[in-house]
């Protein structure tokens, strides 16, 4: 076990190379000495994928992925924690390397089995549900996107509070997929005021409130309220400069979509 949880540290350290070759070495010593078809295996298997999603290398990812989904299912049977959990890494894989179709599919089947397993409020649940709604705005499938969204929200309010991550960014889901619909003013109403509590909650330099920041101003530019779209992005970019840098990449990007407002 020494090895997997080697390449696990390595890998939360950003060292890929290290981190694959000890993964891999614990997975052969247990395929040695416990065969296929054990926890220790399994465990091999799910952690080395990680590390392959993680360098991208997806095609790769999903044979491991694969392999650990029916080696779950031979331990532990058809519906369990491990299983949806693995269900839901599988899809993001398959959205990640831009099988789109597949990869809804998946996440429909698997928060059918979060639902029976682990119930309709869990976490694991609605943060499932979050990620099909920004599948489904991805892929400008708006109306579905804000009936899930609105649903997911309720559910989150009553079982993590409205305080909450979950919470929040399933608003931002909803106000894209008003904003897709058209319905402009209201998604504007909503990304400003969860702008605002994002800040006061999470402070400026949260990725996930800079997420927002970004919607907010996508959705002032479809509003057509382009001063106020270039006015928020000017303060975002100041923020990623005191973040990251003047020439860094989250930067440089942030001053290419102002100049995409203008």
């Amino acid at each position: 076990m020494i090895l997997n949880t080697k390449g696990i540290i390595l890998s939360n350290l950003k060292k890929s190379k290290e981190a694959e070759h000890n993964l891999r070495a614990f997975l052969a010593l247990a395929k040695k000495y416990y065969g296929i078809n054990n926890v220790a295996y399994l465990k091999g298997t799910i952690n080395l994928s990680a590390e392959l999603y993680n360098q991208k290398r997806f095609d790769e990812a999903l044979t491991y992925q694969q392999q650990a989904l029916s080696i779950n299912k031979k331990l532990h049977g058809e519906n369990n924690t491990t299983g949806v959990v693995l269900g839901i890494n599988l899809a993001n894989t398959y959205v990640a390397k831009g099988d789109i179709k597949k990869g809804e599919n998946l996440m429909r089947k698997t928060l059918i089995a979060a639902k029976a397993v682990m119930g309709e409020t869990n976490i694991d649940t609605l943060k499932l549900e979050y990620n099909l709604a920004e599948l489904l705005n991805n892929t400008k499938k708006y109306q579905k996107a804000w009936s899930l969204a609105n649903e997911t929200k309720v559910k989150a309010l009553k079982a993590l509070g409205a305080q909450h991550l979950v919470t929040l960014l399933t608003e931002d889901n909803l106000a894209i997929s008003l904003s897709g619909q058209e319905k402009h003013q209201l998604a504007v109403k909503i990304h400003l005021d969860l702008l605002r509590k994002m800040t006061q909650i999470f402070g400026k330099q949260s990725p996930y409130t800079q997420l927002v920041w970004s919607h907010a101003v996508n959705s002032l530019q479809s509003a057509n309220k382009i001063t106020k779209a270039t006015e928020l992005q000017h303060k975002l970019v100041s923020v990623l400069i005191a973040k990251y840098g003047d020439e860094s990449p989250e930067v440089l990007s942030a001053k290419k979509r102002l100049e995409e407002i203008h």
